[in-house]
């Protein structure tokens, strides 16, 4: 039985926005009026993904941060690897988002 190769980090993290809803949180947005500066409207897909995309590089390549986010994104290390979340308040009302990258993303992990 052959061994299935270990993804890299790159690999893991586009696995991780392939599995995040950025349609239904673009539609809360929307629904919400809530847009990014500087033109005040809800980013489309891909620049959502961009942005999640830079911020979990961010996390890979400085070790020393726990979190880091924007935008309602939020990537955080955990005990299997990154989570990212998308966090929507509005009044008292909050809502959120997780997908978990877990146990993939080992070589430049947060402790090595």
């Amino acid at each position: 039985m052959a061994r299935s190769k270990k993804k890299s980090n790159l690999e893991a993290i586009e696995d991780l926005l392939d599995e995040f809803d950025f349609e239904t949180v673009r539609k809360a947005m929307i629904s919400t009026r809530w847009g990014w500066a500087p033109h005040g409207v809800a980013p489309d897909v891909d620049e959502m993904r961009n942005t999640c995309r830079d911020l979990c590089k961010r996390l890979l390549e400085n070790k020393d941060m726990d979190f880091c986010g924007t935008g309602g994104f939020e990537v955080r290390w955990m005990d299997d690897g990154l989570e990212l979340r998308f966090y929507l308040r509005e009044g008292w009302v909050e809502a959120s988002q997780d997908m978990r990258i877990r146990g993939i993303i080992t070589s430049g992990g947060k402790d090595e």
